[in-house]
């Protein structure tokens, strides 16, 4: 061992044997004399626990910060079982748990000579064995109202305690709690000159939690609960119990904004918000209980925005506004729950006039018409319907109907004597008016009147004169021939259906023939146009 090694093992007894400490020590060391005159710095830093981190500061401030709970240690310096500041503990003066953590593991801060103070986060439930023994110079620790459990040796060998305030959470501490032991000859003893238990139920303590502890220590309970604390197991010992008012009771209440005047549980008020105090005597006649009112103002006069339509022409009503027949904002003044004023705002717009919606369609003579707007339609003309929009605003449905007569084609036709006419597929051999139904290109039944004579005069079979032209055959499926011996090379025929479409066709011009294929057009009624001449075919 070289004369530093000596030097600081008896500088600082601690370190003795330890020289996986020395390197750490030697930087505590050099450092610590600038601590109060630099800025404060981190000196080393890690985990103690799952989502918990530990770090000492030149200032000679240990902090946990993080969440939930602590490891638990033991005191072998040597080993990684014990606290990971386990190098510094003779340089730790103060210890901040921050709030989030909710365990203090057993042995965390034991032996830490030079703690002084601990400030503890109200988050801890749990204060484990041994976590501040022998923390000979702690003189001051506020637990705070959020632990459950004190276990045993927590405050072991704390000489420097002369008071101790128990929250009104605590629901246990084990066993020796806050006795300390030494001296010459060696002892239990405490220095503590006064408890305070905040706890309105007795915590659960053993025989020995308070061990050493005279039994006429003056202990500050709430008045309520003198007698329990006077009759509950292992308090009873005692005999100084002295009744006190430990709660101040908070409460919080609001004012309109801009208001003064406020008188409301108990208080009087003319000054508007503020902290206002009263005290109010006990039943126990123990003390005054303190009544604290933080009465505070409504930042803003609120405002409720909302926007809305209406139909143009219509008016507009709703639970705030009503008969609103123009767009624009309109507001109203209410009272809120809290009894303060509240202005209502509406943005009030309005649906332009819906465009009529126009359509048609046809149907022939004797149906009826029915679709998503309109049932059994039979008359031709304008129809109108009347529905909602998708915004509810009357939207007009105009239907121009078209009815289609059903059409009658008159011919006329001649045959000699004994032969045939061929009438869609009917031979016909005897005079008279014969009767045939199509459809047209609408799917319209349409009516073919043929007027069939007997005669001795006349063209071949199946010939229909119509002037000076003649048409075979006429009723035609496809072919049709027409004579007449005014026809030239360059006759203008046009085809026309009984709607007045042109359709082309071409033909054959053989003198005095002009040869017509029409089997491409659909049955129906055609119109042939020749020289200034119509001529009416039928096309099956």
């Amino acid at each position: 061992m070289n004369k530093f090694t000596k030097f600081l093992t008896a500088k600082f007894p601690s370190f003795g044997g330890v020289r996986g400490g020395l390197l750490a020590g030697l930087f505590i060391l050099c450092l610590l004399p600038f601590a109060a005159n630099a800025q404060v710095t981190t000196i080393d830093s890690g985990t103690c626990g799952t989502s918990l981190t530990w770090k000492l500061t030149s200032d000679s401030t240990l902090t946990i910060s993080g969440s939930g709970d602590m490891d638990d240690y033991v005191y072998i310096p040597s080993t990684s079982t014990s606290a990971p500041w386990r190098f510094y503990r003779n340089y730790i003066n103060a210890v901040i748990i921050d709030s989030g953590v909710t365990t203090i593991g057993d042995m965390a801060f034991g032996l830490c000579e030079n703690l002084t103070s601990v400030i503890i986060g109200n988050s801890v439930i749990s204060i484990g064995v041994s976590a501040f023994g022998a923390c000979y110079r702690l003189t001051s620790v506020i637990i705070p109202n959020s632990v459950l459990v004190i276990k045993d040796d927590a405050f072991y060998n704390c000489e420097s305690l002369t008071s101790i305030t128990i929250p009104n959470s605590v629901i246990y501490m084990g066993y020796t709690v806050f006795t300390c032991f030494g001296g010459m000859p060696r002892n239990y003893y405490t220095n503590l000159k006064t408890i305070i238990c905040e706890a309105t139920i007795p915590p659960i303590i053993f025989q020995g939690t308070f061990y050493a502890v005279p039994d006429t220590i003056p202990i500050y309970v709430p008045c309520n609960s003198l007698n329990a604390y006077q009759t509950a197991n292992h308090w009873s010992r005692f005999t100084n119990f002295i009744g006190r008012v430990f709660d101040t009771t908070f409460i919080f209440d609001t004012v309109c904004k801009n208001e003064r005047y406020y008188n409301g549980n108990g208080f009087t008020v003319s000054n508007g918000a503020g902290v206002y105090h009263r005290t109010e005597a006990t039943t126990t006649n123990c003390g005054d209980s303190l009544i604290c009112l933080i009465l505070s103002e409504y930042d803003t006069i609120p405002i409720t925005n909302y926007s809305a339509y209406f139909c143009y022409g219509k008016t507009y009503s709703d639970s705030n506004f009503t008969n609103l027949k123009q767009d624009g904002l309109y507001y109203k003044t209410l009272q809120n729950s809290n009894g303060c004023d509240s202005i209502i705002c509406l943005k009030l717009g309005y649906y332009t006039s819906t465009p009529a919606t126009y359509y048609s369609d046809t149907i022939c003579q004797g149906e009826y018409y029915t679709d998503d707007n309109f049932t059994n339609l039979t008359k031709a003309g304008f129809h109108y319907n009347y529905l909602k929009n998708r915004f509810g605003c009357d939207s007009t449905i105009i239907l121009e109907l078209i009815v289609l007569s059903v059409p009658i084609t008159q011919l006329f036709d001649s045959i000699r004597q004994g032969d045939t006419c061929n009438f869609n597929g009917e031979l016909l051999t005897l005079d008279g008016i014969y009767y045939d139904t199509l459809q047209t290109i609408h799917g319209c039944d349409s009516i073919i009147r043929l007027t069939l004579k007997i005669t001795n005069l006349g063209t071949t079979n199946y010939e229909l004169r119509n002037t000076n032209y003649v048409i075979y055959p006429n009723p035609t499926t496809g072919q049709l021939r027409i004579t007449n011996y005014e026809l030239r090379e360059n006759t203008v025929i046009e085809i026309f259906d009984i709607y007045g479409k042109k359709h082309p066709s071409p033909f054959t011009f053989r003198y005095p023939h002009i040869e017509i294929d029409i089997s491409h057009l659909a049955s129906g009624i055609y119109f042939f146009k020749i020289n200034n001449k119509i001529i009416k075919i039928m096309k099956y």
